[in-house]
């Protein structure tokens, strides 16, 4: 059996399945008018700061303020961030891979008040969408995901997914991302870096610092409450965070979608473009084209196209 991602897109929407040995595994959906901010960096300001709850509101330029938590603030002079654990996770990628030996919790001497200031200007990310009247959570600790490794351009550490249980590579992957990164920068070594080079790694870390880079110079020139990055759509996403190498073909219906993979992946992951595949008629239905799969598979196709002719 195999592992697939099958991607649908249209003008009005853009569906995704990964489907393992025949069974829907994980199911995505995305509309031009639903993108998702989590994961994009902005240049705010403090709107309100509130002493009694320990957080402080941001106007990022989005209908609501943003709320940011004391323990999500960055403290300059001290070097110290949150603490990146399960409940508050840094990494806003799907398979969230945190690193079992994360850097220890901050003082609890750091409060609001004395931190932060109404009227301050302040770089921070989306870790959570905005729901309901609630605005987006919103954190100061920046990552910039790559196919193999997440920045953290303000964190002197370097983590090892947990997914990655062999602890013979895990040190030979601490040791080669210890060999290379900048001093006082951070690094998550994905899953998937698992059995990648020192070549692709540094190339990874080549692409995230130079993005870091441009994020910096971006900040400095644009205006208060706007945004400094935006984060891949899910079309792109799906080789980043799911074309892994235990996924066999990525299918895609669309020319257009293809045509933009093809090129993000001959920079990003060039060894998988063998496994991208277009469907006989860009535009057309996949469940039709899998005649040849069994049932159980042909049930997960039709389920996730079903509504593609009304």
């Amino acid at each position: 059996m195999s592992v697939d991602i099958l991607l649908n897109a249209r003008n009005y929407e853009t569906r995704l399945a990964l489907v393992e040995h025949g069974v829907l595994s994980e199911f995505h959906i995305q509309r031009p008018s639903e993108k998702g901010m989590t994961g994009n960096i902005y240049k705010g300001k403090i709107v309100r700061v509130l002493p009694g709850m320990q957080a402080a509101f941001v106007d990022i330029g989005l209908e609501r303020t943003g709320f940011l938590y004391v323990d999500d603030v960055y403290v300059a002079e001290a070097g110290q961030f949150p603490d990146p654990s399960e409940e508050s996770p840094p990494v806003h990628t799907s398979d969230l891979e945190q690193a079992n030996d994360l850097p220890p919790k901050r003082s609890p001497q750091f409060r609001i008040e004395r931190i932060l200031a109404e009227g301050q200007t302040i770089l921070v990310q989306i870790n959570k969408e905005p729901i309901g009247t609630k605005g987006a959570r919103l954190t100061c600790h920046i990552t910039l995901p790559c196919r193999n490794l997440v920045f953290l351009p303000l964190t002197d550490h370097v983590g090892i997914s947990r997914k990655i249980e062999d602890e013979d590579i895990r040190a030979q992957l601490r040791d080669k991302i210890m060999a290379i990164r900048p001093e006082g920068s951070g690094f998550i070594v994905r899953t998937v870096a698992e059995g990648a080079s020192l070549d692709e790694l540094e190339a990874d870390m080549e692409f995230l610092l130079n993005l870091w880079e441009d994020v910096r110079q971006r900040a400095e020139t644009a205006p208060t409450s706007s945004l400094i990055y935006e984060d891949l759509d899910i079309t792109l996403r799906s080789v980043r965070d799911l074309f892994t190498s235990d996924v066999d073909r990525l299918i895609v219906d669309s020319a257009r979608a293809h045509a933009k993979i093809v090129a993000f992946a001959r920079t990003c992951a060039p060894a998988l473009l063998n496994c991208l595949s277009l469907s006989q008629e860009a535009g057309q239905s996949l469940a039709g084209t899998m005649n040849s799969q069994n049932c159980r598979y042909r049930m997960c196709m039709y389920n996730l196209f079903r509504q593609e002719e009304l």
